[in-house]
């Protein structure tokens, strides 16, 4: 899993998001997860738009609210 951050205060932060996940799936990995915060509205448009799909993970395995994606 690769964490990177990005910005919330960006104009475009949708666009922003397209752009680092879109370089991350050009890579060799066969899959990737994704976990963005709650709130996170910008970004949950950003990875449904890129075909991504939103897993729940077991609280067992993530107590915490958190949506994650996979490719």
């Amino acid at each position: 899993m690769v964490t990177f951050r990005i910005r919330q205060g960006r104009e475009d932060l949708t666009g922003a998001v397209v752009r680092a996940v879109h370089g991350r799936l050009l890579t060799e990995r066969s899959a990737h997860v994704f976990r963005i915060l709650p709130g996170e509205h910008a970004s949950r448009v950003a990875l449904a738009g890129l075909g991504l799909r939103e897993r729940v993970l077991s609280p067992a395995l993530e107590p915490r609210p958190y949506p994650w994606f996979t490719s």
